[in-house]
């Protein structure tokens, strides 16, 4: 029974996620295209994509950078892992100036994070390798195994 409610939670958190980040799970995503990338730039060939929606003030969020880079390096060669924040440069250099095998892309126009929908952080999209939403969420929840049922 106690089983079934988790479930049933889950199952209930995960519509009411889509249904207020206003995207559809099987549906084409916009491709990453930000004011600038801090380091190098992103480039995916049929590959999936973890997008990591980031902001130093939040403290989870900013707890989220060395399990990124762990991801990143766990990963490679099956994902990529592309962090966003919409602060300016300056403002999440020194945090991410230790980015180690993900990319980071700087959005202070917001284009990417309106494009996904983004109303809270950390939160995390899924991409597969056909360029489809295939997860969306609070990053909090999002496991390896999570990931690896994704990643194809």
């Amino acid at each position: 029974m106690k089983r079934l409610i988790i479930t049933l939670l889950v199952v209930v958190s995960s519509i009411v996620a889509c249904y207020g980040q206003n995207m559809a799970i099987g549906t084409k995503v916009s491709n990453i295209v930000p004011s600038e990338w801090y380091g190098a730039q992103l480039s995916v060939q049929n590959e999936p994509v973890l997008v990591e929606f980031f902001h130093t003030a939040n403290r989870d969020a900013a707890a989220r950078a060395a399990e990124l880079a762990r991801l990143a390096a766990k990963y490679d060669g099956k994902m990529k892992v592309v962090v966003v924040t919409s602060q300016p440069r300056e403002i999440v250099e020194d945090l991410l100036n230790t980015a180690s095998g993900y990319f980071v892309a700087i959005d202070t126009n917001r284009k990417i994070h309106l494009a996904y929908g983004v109303k809270y952080v950390p939160y995390s999209v899924i991409v597969d390798s056909k360029g489809r939403l295939a997860w969306l969420g609070n990053s909090k929840t999002l496991t390896d195994s999570l990931i690896e049922d994704y990643i194809e």
